[in-house]
């Protein structure tokens, strides 16, 4: 007995679920993971500068922060809370999105037709 409420207590933890009352959380809080992978990828192939890598990793941390306090309020999330925090990672990810645009404008930005051979 008390082998299978270690390992359940184990799983409950390494999932991050507080309490079982949520069904689909498992499943949730993986997708969430996989989301913050595809965010982290941006920024690491992205070329951006340091101060945008820094905004980026800050809002992350927020959003991450914002889902452990809602998580921990009730012990579970609500829908409302999962839409909050979707919500937030999409406009994230529409960050990453928007600097990896303007590095890439900027970086062709004096391309021209005598620009293009100049010497440093």
């Amino acid at each position: 007995m008390k082998i299978v409420v270690k390992t359940l207590l184990f799983s409950m933890l390494f999932w991050g679920i507080g309490m079982p009352v949520q069904a689909n959380s498992c499943r949730w809080w993986s997708e969430m993971r996989r989301i913050e992978r595809r965010i982290d990828r941006g920024i690491e192939r992205g070329r951006l500068t340091r101060e945008e890598r820094r905004i980026l990793r800050r809002q992350k941390h927020r959003v991450r922060r914002t889902a452990r306090r809602l998580h921990e309020d009730d012990g579970y999330l609500s829908r409302r809370d999962c839409r909050i925090i979707h919500r937030k990672l999409d406009r994230l990810s529409d960050m990453v999105r928007r600097f990896k645009h303007n590095r890439r404008s900027y970086d062709n930005y004096d391309r021209g037709r005598h620009n293009d051979r100049r010497h440093y």
